[in-house]
């Protein structure tokens, strides 16, 4: 399954990405928020999408915004891997549409644990539909 990670951050991103390839995963990698939004209009989209909140061009709220509005029959999972951990900005994230919300600095096997979360429920949704 591909996983689309938007993270302006260098390290973090390599952190990620490394994490997600020995588990296993495609990983198609961006650094700001247009990139993120370019991929994921696209017909051949990944399915899961990791945004980081603070990102140039538009931030990952935004992108999951965009991407939650589309006219999708299946729209992607997103996660939100943020450094932002206050009660309020986890519940602006959720509002926006995202289905899980991990804080910086992550720790390994939970994002593993959450991202075969959202591999189950994508592949539900695609049995379904």
């Amino acid at each position: 399954m591909k996983i689309l990670i938007a993270e302006d951050e260098f390290t973090t991103r390599m952190m990620v990405q490394v994490c997600l390839e020995n588990w296993g995963y495609r990983v198609q990698s961006v650094t700001n928020g247009i990139e993120a939004w370019d991929i994921l209009k696209k017909t051949d989209a990944p399915h899961i999408a990791i945004l980081d909140w603070e990102m140039p061009e538009i931030d990952g709220v935004e992108v999951c915004r965009r991407a939650k509005e589309m006219d999708c029959e299946n729209p992607p999972y997103i996660i939100l891997l943020t450094s932002r951990d206050s009660k309020q900005d986890i519940v602006k994230g959720f509002d926006a549409g995202a289905d899980d919300y991990i804080t910086k600095p992550f720790n390994d096997d939970e994002l593993r644990a959450r991202v075969r979360v959202a591999e189950r429920l994508v592949r539900t949704q695609f049995s379904l539909s």
